[in-house]
């Protein structure tokens, strides 16, 4: 295939053919064209001075319909042969030919041209493709820097929330645990006090049995008579200095009164006074 390919490479040249068919050749000469007469631009680079390959070129300018019922149409006619042998045509003359002569003159250095062609296209394609590689691999590495970048700051944020989050929880932890300690302190303390309270008071009130012969239910109850009496005797003694006072404002009251008028007025003065007394004392006393 590689062959093939370089020949078709080398013989299909659209130009050549173009200027081959653009040159015209003098008026009866052309069945005794030679190699000298031959259209030298149609031939390329190692194929020399071929008499075949210059008729078969110098042929190609009759080829088209036109001249297919011209005296020169005889040209591409072969000889009457007799041998029953079949012979297939060939599927590419031109191809064919071409070959032959590459084949004698100049084909390993075409080959050896193209070889050297190929490897420096090759090699520059090789440098391109490792430039790209390398240029694609340090972008990749620049894009993967900064997305690294990216997830370590994203990564530390969380982190520092996180932290925030775990910071706070460990302080109210701390905060509760504190509070409880010292609620449980203060509930000791209270309750030892409590309980240095209730054994004072049982032993005050058992030497106060010892030495009164009272229980401390009876006595508060003792106690709790007596003031009772006392308020009672305060309330009486008020009440009767009260009426003390009114008494004496009444005889202050009779005496101005009385002055200077006779015994009957008088002793009818008295008797009203001595009847609106009790009323006055009731109402002080309430």
């Amino acid at each position: 295939m590689s062959m093939n390919k370089e020949i078709n490479e080398l013989i299909r040249d659209r130009k050549a053919w173009k200027r081959a068919t653009s040159q015209s050749l003098p008026q009866g000469h052309i069945p005794h064209l030679s190699s000298s007469h031959a259209p030298w631009s149609l031939l390329r680079r190692s194929s020399g001075d071929h008499a075949q390959t210059a008729k078969f070129a110098t042929s190609l300018r009759f080829a088209s319909p036109r001249h297919v019922n011209s005296p020169f149409g005889v040209f591409f006619r072969e000889r009457w042969r007799n041998s029953t042998a079949v012979k297939t045509p060939p599927k590419d003359p031109l191809f064919e030919l071409f070959e032959k002569n590459i084949q004698r003159r100049g084909y390993n250095v075409v080959k050896d041209t193209l070889a050297t062609k190929q490897r420096k296209t090759h090699h520059h394609d090789t440098a391109c493709e490792e430039r790209n590689l390398r240029n694609a691999v340090i972008l990749f590495a620049r894009q993967l820097m900064v997305r690294e970048a990216e997830e370590r700051r994203s990564i530390l944020r969380r982190e520092r929330e996180q932290r925030s989050v775990l910071n706070d929880f460990h302080f109210e932890a701390s905060l509760e645990l504190l509070l409880d300690a010292e609620y449980m302190r203060r509930k000791a303390i209270f309750q030892a006090a409590l309980r240095e309270t209730r054994a004072l008071a049982e032993e005050e009130s058992a030497e106060f049995q010892y030495i009164t012969g009272l229980c401390h239910r009876v006595y508060k109850r003792c106690a709790l008579l007596c003031t009772r009496e006392r308020a009672a005797r305060n309330l009486i003694a008020h009440e009767e200095e009260q009426e003390r006072v009114v008494i004496e404002k009444m005889l202050c009251l009779f005496k101005i009164c009385s002055a200077g008028r006779s015994l009957e007025s008088f002793r009818k003065r008295e008797n009203q006074l001595l009847q609106l007394l009790p009323k006055r004392l009731k109402y002080c006393s309430v």
